[in-house]
């Protein structure tokens, strides 16, 4: 998430120029970097409660960018917090 948000400043601000130039300077591919910067779609509540966790990793939650990338591709946000906590349900031991 934290990557997201930085990638997408670096853009915002002309820093690297799009898409095409983060995934030169990463080595990565274009889909790869389109991932990454899709889960700044979440909702701002689903973001910082990622960003939380990330800072204080527990054993009862572990999430992955991967969990989340689908949510990133529902337009609605109420939507993105139902799955959202249906998913937390599935990893709380």
């Amino acid at each position: 998430m934290a990557l997201a948000i930085r990638l997408e400043h670096l853009i915002e601000t002309g820093q690297i120029t799009g898409q095409a130039g983060i995934a030169r300077a990463a080595g990565v591919t274009r889909a790869r970097v389109t991932q990454i910067l899709n889960l700044n779609n979440l909702a701002p509540d689903i973001q910082q409660t990622v960003l939380a966790w990330a800072d204080h990793p527990t054993e009862e939650i572990r999430l992955r960018e991967s969990d989340l990338r689908h949510y990133s591709q529902v337009h609605s946000w109420e939507k993105q917090r139902r799955l959202f906590r249906k998913l937390l349900g599935g990893k709380k031991k």
